[in-house]
C-alpha cells in the first residue's frame, strides 16, 4: 500500500512542479509586500547586488539537492543495505517518496492559488526588463518550496535517526539530525538573501516541511534497532552452524498465479469460471494474487 501511495504522490508532485503556469491576468490585485517582520528582515538580509543574489540562489539549489540525496540515497538506502536490512531500505525509500511527493504537491498548488509576488517584483515597475519580471515564477513566492523540500528531507533524516535508531548510537544520530536541520535552515536563509522569498514564506515552508518529513516515516517505517537486528542475524548463523534448516527471509512481496480451465458454459456454476462463456466450449484464464 505504502509503495503505491509513495510512487503515486511523488509522480503527482513532480508533475505539478514542472507543469507550466501563466502569470496572473490581473497583476494589479496581486498579493504584494511583506507582513510583520518581512520587510525589515528583507532589508537586513538580501544581497545588495544581482551577482550576490544569483550566488545565493545557486547555493540554495545545491544545498537542497544535497539534503534530498542524503535522505534518499544515504539514510534510506545505503545505511540500511550496509547494515543488511533490505526491509528498512524498502520501507524508508517509499516513506521518503511519499513525504517528498506530498510537499511538492502542496507547495505547487498553494503557489498557484495564492499568487504572491516575490520580493524582487517590487522593482519590476521601474525596470520591467529585469530577470524574472513578468514571468509566472515572479508570482510564486508563497510558500518557499525550496525551504519546504529542504526541511522535509532534514526532518525525514531526523525521524530515521532519532525515532528509528538508524545508527543505534544516540550521539551519532543526534549529530546527523542536527547537521541536516542546520543545512535546511541555511537553505531558507539563502532564499531571503537571494530576494526570492519573504521571511514568512520561509517559515511556513519550514513548518510544513518539518511536519511532513517527520510524521510520514513514523507512519510507514516500523520501529527497529540495529542491535536487535544483529542479534537476530547471530541467532540465524548459530542455527546454520548446527545444521538446522533456516527459512529464507521474505521482504514483504509475495505473489502467485493460478491457472484456470473450464469446459463449456459455467454460467450456472459456482467455481472460479462461473459466469463465463466461450463459443468453443473451452475457457482458459489465470488468477493473480499477492501482497506488495
Amino acid at each position: 500500500m505504502w509503495a503505491g501511495a509513495g510512487t503515486a504522490m511523488l509522480g503527482l508532485g513532480v508533475g505539478l512542479f514542472f507543469s507550466p503556469s501563466d502569470a496572473p491576468a490581473d497583476t494589479t490585485s496581486v498579493w504584494r509586500g511583506g507582513m510583520l517582520l518581512d520587510d525589515d528582515f528583507r532589508d537586513a538580509m538580501r544581497a545588495s547586488t544581482p551577482e550576490g543574489q544569483g550566488f545565493a540562489r545557486r547555493a540554495s539549489d545545491l544545498m537542497m539537492v544535497g539534503l534530498m540525496a542524503n535522505a534518499l540515497l544515504i539514510d534510506s538506502l545505503l545505511i540500511p543495505l550496509v547494515q543488511g536490512d533490505p526491509d528498512l531500505a524498502w520501507q524508508a525509500s517509499f516513506a521518503y517518496s511519499l513525504a517528498l511527493g506530498t510537499m511538492l504537491t502542496a507547495g505547487s498548488i498553494v503557489k498557484r492559488v495564492t499568487s504572491r509576488a516575490r520580493p524582487f517584483e517590487q522593482e519590476c515597475a521601474a525596470n520591467p526588463d529585469a530577470p524574472g519580471c513578468g514571468s509566472a515564477d515572479a508570482y510564486h513566492s508563497f510558500f518557499s518550496l525550496h525551504t519546504g523540500v529542504a526541511f522535509t528531507s532534514a526532518a525525514f533524516s531526523c525521524a530515521m535517526h532519532l525515532e528509528r535508531n538508524l545508527y543505534d548510537d544516540p550521539m551519532a544520530d543526534a549529530v546527523a539530525c542536527g547537521s541536516a536541520l542546520t543545512a535546511a535552515a541555511l537553505v531558507g536563509t539563502l532564499r531571503v538573501v537571494a530576494d526570492a522569498h519573504y521571511l514568512s514564506d520561509v517559515l511556513v515552508g519550514a513548518v510544513l516541511g518539518g511536519l511532513i518529513g517527520y510524521l510520514v516515516p513514523l507512519a510507514v517505517v516500523p520501529k527497529r534497532s540495529r542491535v536487535a537486528h544483529e542479534i537476530e542475524q547471530e541467532a540465524i548463523a548459530e542455527e546454520e552452524a548446527l545444521g538446522l534448516e533456516v527459512p529464507a527471509p521474505t521482504y514483504g512481496v509475495t505473489w502467485s498465479v493460478t491457472p484456470m480451465f473450464g469446459m463449456g458454459d459455467d454460467e450456472g456454476g459456482t467455481g472460479p469460471m462461473a459466469g463465463t462463456t466461450s463459443r468453443s466450449g473451452v475457457t482458459l484464464g489465470a488468477s493473480i494474487s499477492g501482497t506488495f
